[in-house]
């Protein structure tokens, strides 16, 4: 009988033995944290984020640190980029985006992937700028009694492509709006041009 409760005792040890071995983790998974995005124009944006590794955590455990970035999706279940981060400093790191469309709502977050687990940040949004109508100078460099020379310049293309660059221009007859393309129209190859006055 003796006997029979040594046995009995020596498994039950074993047993727990074994639980707590299976039970105790071996890869700590880190904290990341989703920053907040700098530098938005229409075609560009700067991401940020931290990945905070856990106290316990092998030293010299490996982690790789992406953005998951998507403008379909607010929950980051489709259509979604996967772009790795560049690490500014300690736990610090970022991503510049390009090539983004002007206008539009982007979803983004900081993931940290160890091979065994992978967590992410918290889902955030921002939007491009608009495209929006050009900018432009105009001044005249010079004037004779049937000719003016002008010049212009485009200081903000208003986040579109500009195929046509020119002139517009009308005689004056106070109380008349401003020319427009109906008018007389120069397409110009360089941002200066001479143009040649008829008489009224």
């Amino acid at each position: 009988m003796k006997r029979l409760q040594y046995i009995i005792w020596y498994s039950l040890l074993l047993f727990v033995a074994s639980c707590e071995k299976d039970t105790e983790p071996i890869n700590f998974a880190p904290v990341p944290v989703t920053g907040e995005t700098s530098g938005i124009t229409r075609f560009e944006a700067i991401l940020s984020g931290t990945v905070t590794p856990h106290p316990d955590s092998p030293q010299g455990q490996k982690h790789n640190i992406y953005f998951l970035v998507s403008s379909m999706s607010s929950k980051l279940l489709e259509a979604v980029d996967t772009i790795p981060g560049t690490k500014k400093a300690e736990n610090e790191y970022t991503l510049t985006l390009n090539n983004l469309k002007p206008g539009t709502t982007y979803y983004y977050s900081i993931e940290s992937s160890s091979g065994h687990n992978a967590v992410r940040g918290a889902i955030k949004e921002f939007t491009t700028l608009s495209t929006d109508i050009p900018s432009v100078t105009l001044s005249l460099t010079s004037k004779t009694e049937n000719s003016i020379s002008i010049s212009g310049k485009v200081i903000d293309e208003g986040g579109a492509t500009i195929t046509t660059k020119g002139f517009v221009y009308k005689a004056y007859t106070e109380g008349t709006n401003d020319p427009t393309i109906t008018d007389g129209t120069i397409v110009a190859e360089t941002v200066e041009r001479m143009v040649a006055l008829q008489e009224r």
